[in-house]
């Protein structure tokens, strides 16, 4: 179904709707004119006669013209009040317009006590309209639930000749189809709308201090909880016991690495930075006052006091000390290699000719 005659249809249901209220009906009475008709100069002879009863305009004829497509979707015209209101207002128009069948309903009236009870009967039927019939008791409907509003009027509109279900589906085909043909612009237009949030929320300044205040008192819930610690110590031994994640971390560190070292102007900034480093005053001074706290600690004193002991009571320490005590003797003071020594003693032996 195309988009025009989706329009066309909702039209055509708006104005059955409309027409057919009734504030407005009570309007078709008082607007309508003396000089009724019955023929309309766009759709020909008219299908509810109720709108005829108005003076015969473009308007009317082009209301009767939506309603006469509108047909299919209500079929039952004779359940309508309004119809049989404007067939007898028509009727008794027609009546009163023309003197001619005023003296013809008196003729006929005079004639009906000289003939009979069948001839006043015939024409008291041409002359008078028979009464309607009586409305349909209101459905009995428990109104306790937002299903019983909803099943009231599915009952309401099945009186006036309209389906509930095929006017929803009306309006949700419509509303679909201007999704589909506007679904790039709400797109942009919610983006607008969300960047515009954002970037006002970002610039709030209460909104940065409650923030911040969050993160602060979240941290120091998390620090001083004594369950959260104990978990989070939990988590990170059973992370680093893992075989997998232990594997996972030397492949990255590997990669990450070997990636580094590769990098010429990378090795080029460590290295200026580490001279850089080693020539700062401020770094010398760090690493002296580091050494003389290590050295000042009595607790460092004492473990390198029981170290020393232990690596001198040693036997094997002390028989390594003395083989290198006495490799250091020999070519420090008597400016040999061992096997320079080695080659003197085995001259000296030789006897010389």
């Amino acid at each position: 179904m195309s988009a025009w005659r989706l329009a066309r249809s909702a039209v055509q249901r708006a104005a059955t709707a409309v027409v057919h209220c009734k504030e407005w009906r009570a309007w078709l009475h008082q607007q309508a004119w003396p000089r009724a008709t019955n023929r309309s100069w766009w759709s020909g002879r008219s299908r509810l006669p109720g709108l005829d009863a108005i003076h015969g305009s473009r308007w009317g004829s082009g209301m009767a013209f939506i309603l006469n497509s509108a047909r299919p979707l209500a079929p039952n015209w004779a359940t309508v009040p309004a119809a049989r209101t404007g067939r007898r207002l028509l009727s008794g128009r027609r009546r009163a317009a023309g003197p001619v069948g005023a003296q013809a309903a008196t003729a006929s009236g005079g004639s009906s006590s000289a003939a009979g009870p069948t001839s006043g009967s015939a024409a008291t039927r041409s002359t008078t309209a028979p009464p309607p019939p009586p409305p349909p008791p209101p459905p009995d409907v428990d109104h306790t639930h937002i299903s019983s509003y909803v099943k009231a009027l599915e009952l309401a509109l099945e009186r006036r000749g309209y389906n509930l279900v095929r006017i929803t589906s009306l309006w949700l085909s419509v509303f679909a189809v201007g999704v589909v043909l506007y679904w790039n612009r709400f797109l942009e237009w919610g983006s607008e709308q969300g960047a515009g949030v954002a970037s006002r929320t970002l610039e709030d300044e209460l909104v940065k201090l409650k923030a911040h205040q969050l993160a602060a008192e979240l941290v120091q819930q998390l620090i001083h909880d004594e369950r959260t610690f104990q978990e989070f110590l939990t988590l990170l031994l059973n992370v680093l016991n893992s075989e997998q994640s232990v594997t996972t971390v030397r492949s990255q560190l590997h990669r990450i690495t070997s990636s580094l070292l590769a990098d010429e102007r990378l090795r080029e900034q460590f290295t200026e930075m580490l001279a850089s480093a080693i020539t700062s005053e401020s770094v010398k001074r760090s690493a002296l006052q580091l050494t003389n706290f290590v050295l000042e600690n009595e607790h460092v004193r004492q473990r390198a006091r029981e170290l020393s002991t232990n690596v001198l009571e040693n036997a094997d320490v002390q028989r390594e000390a003395g083989a290198l005590a006495w490799a250091a003797f020999k070519s420090g003071f008597l400016g040999l290699h061992p096997r320079k020594l080695e080659n003197v003693k085995v001259e000296q032996a030789v006897p010389s000719e």
